[in-house]
C-alpha cells in the first residue's frame, strides 16, 4: 500500500492514493478477485510498473459510486 501519499475524503478520512489488489480488502472493502474481475469486464483499469499491479483509488472509488447500473442493480 503506498502509504506517503493520501488522499483526503468527506469526514477525516485518508485513503491510499493507489494499492495492490492484495491490500485492496484493507482499504475499500472489496475482494481482489472483484478488482480483477471488473478489469477483465473493463470497468476498471489495473496498473502494471515493474512487476507490480496496483489501482488508483479514486478510480475504483468513482466506478463504485457508479455502478448500479452497470452491474444490474
Amino acid at each position: 500500500m503506498n502509504v506517503e501519499t493520501k488522499i483526503r475524503r468527506g469526514g477525516g478520512l485518508t485513503f491510499p492514493a493507489t494499492f495492490r489488489p492484495g491490500d485492496s480488502q484493507a482499504v475499500i472493502g472489496i475482494d481482489p478477485s472483484t478488482l480483477y474481475r471488473w478489469e477483465k469486464k473493463g470497468f476498471i483499469k489495473l496498473y502494471r510498473r515493474a512487476g507490480t499491479t496496483f489501482a488508483v483509488t479514486q478510480e475504483v472509488v468513482d466506478f463504485i459510486r457508479g455502478a448500479g447500473d452497470q452491474l444490474g442493480d
